[in-house]
């Protein structure tokens, strides 16, 4: 771009790359504008990782509350896989940057949030357009949907509210403005382009009937297996976390978007047999989600699932690693890839394995330190729906004729997420408040902390 001046057009060699759109050409290319060609175009991804490690942070945040956002966040930063991403030069980052955000953006649509939310929502899929294509929109639009049927939300009578929030004609001509030039631009200058793009690099691609071939798929196995390595440390606590997110009523509703996150991903690269292993990186943010749930919640003595469900993967994690450390490296380096052996890679195999099995026997007895399981509080029948649950509590001197929906949202500033609208006039029954005995204690919120 900078030699030929032709932003339009990607080359390489001299001819047209057009089997994506120019966003992450772009970026480098302004870069190598202004000081010339650098090693630093490695800023951009470097720069996206770390907005999706903050967008990460504030989505926790917002369904979870404080600790767990901020602990999602740093299992994003620390994940094997997005540390190696973060510094390739290539159109991922950018994606998972843009669904996080996307995502991000609907929560707060969905809790009332303005035509700035809503711009904000739909400017990051315009420009998700022309980093990735129809996958900007297909995968947090495949999410948010399955998330809604999950809630029993996506239904004819409850469709105006989400779709009035989203501010749907603004939105349209807000992603033409962004994206539509270019893609004019492409097919003015190159005949055969939307074919090509819309034909060609997303239908027959997904079915693995591209032409011409320019890669190898991946299989099915090999693919979820660099999922679990990408997700590493972090993935040998995945089915203790899922297995708290069901049994924890207060947690279950708000999981849905992390969970059928995950579930969209896995499941739509599954499909395809045109997969390749780094194509679930979009899925990252949503485990260190529920991961970091898990963790947050067990810290604060309120997990759900026994001291096994996290040590048992931890100590064969550990077990697995010695046994690579106690073996000739190179034999192993030489069975997964040939091409690798020629590289002096052993004494560093050797170090990685043993330092990660020294980290995980060291966390084994420090992870959930109160790892029994918790009492379990009973739902409402409306917040089974994206809402949080607690216990049925009398009102108290603290909180005098409040029913529990205010008790919730005064104890717990999460528990209005996606919470069921009422109709129109209709009125909240508030419970009659009862003398209070000696041994109770005065506080609502305390209480429930008691208990838990």
């Amino acid at each position: 771009m900078v030699l030929t001046g032709d932003w339009v057009t990607p080359h390489i060699n001299g001819e047209p790359f057009l089997t994506k759109p120019p966003f992450m050409y772009w970026l480098p290319a302004a870069l190598f504008a202004v000081v010339g060609t650098t090693e630093y175009a490695r800023l951009w991804p470097a720069l996206a990782a770390v907005a999706t490690v903050a967008v990460t942070g504030a989505l926790g945040w917002e369904l979870f509350g404080e600790a767990a956002g901020v602990t999602a966040a740093v299992i994003l930063a620390t994940s094997l896989g997005f540390l190696v991403e973060a510094r390739l030069l290539r159109a991922d980052m950018p994606l998972v940057l843009a669904v996080t955000l996307a995502l991000y953006c609907w929560v707060r649509l969905r809790r009332a949030g303005g035509v700035a939310t809503a711009i904000a929502f739909w400017a990051t899929i315009g420009m998700g357009l022309l980093d990735k294509g129809s996958l900007a929109l297909l995968l947090p639009g495949s999410v948010i949907a399955v998330a809604e049927i999950g809630a029993g939300n996506l239904r004819p009578r409850t469709l105006d509210p989400p779709l009035r929030a989203l501010h749907a004609r603004l939105g349209l001509v807000l992603v033409m403005a962004i994206a539509i030039p270019w893609y004019w631009l492409a097919v003015l200058r190159n005949p055969g382009f939307f074919w090509d793009s819309v034909v060609n690099q997303q239908l027959l691609r997904f079915f693995n009937e591209e032409l011409p071939r320019d890669f190898v798929p991946d299989s099915l196995g090999f693919s979820w297996a660099m999922f679990l390595v990408r997700t590493l440390p972090w993935s040998a606590l995945l089915s203790a976390a899922l297995l708290h997110g069901w049994r924890d009523v207060n947690r279950r509703a708000a999981l849905r978007l992390p969970v059928a996150w995950m579930a969209v991903v896995l499941a739509v690269f599954s499909l395809s047999p045109a997969r390749l292993e780094h194509y679930s990186l979009p899925v990252l943010p949503a485990v260190a989600l529920v991961v970091g749930v898990f963790l947050a919640d067990g810290a604060a003595g309120r997990a759900h699932v026994g001291r096994a469900w996290s040590v048992t993967p931890l100590a064969a994690g550990a077990l697995s690693a010695l046994a690579c450390a106690t073996r000739d490296p190179s034999l192993l380096i030489a069975r997964l890839d040939p091409t690798l052996s020629g590289y002096g890679l052993s004494p560093l195999l050797r170090a990685g394995a043993v330092t990660a099995a020294g980290s995980r026997v060291s966390t084994v007895p420090e992870l959930c330190p109160n790892c029994a399981p918790a009492q379990q509080l009973a739902p409402t029948p409306g917040e089974r729906l994206f809402g949080e649950a607690g216990p049925v509590e009398p009102p108290g001197e603290d909180g005098e004729g409040e029913n529990q929906d205010e008790q919730q949202a005064r104890c717990h500033p999460t528990a209005t997420f996606f919470r069921t609208a009422r109709p129109a006039g209709s009125a909240r029954t508030r419970r009659p408040a009862r003398a209070r005995t000696a041994d109770e204690t005065p506080s609502t919120c305390s209480r429930r902390s008691s208990r838990a």
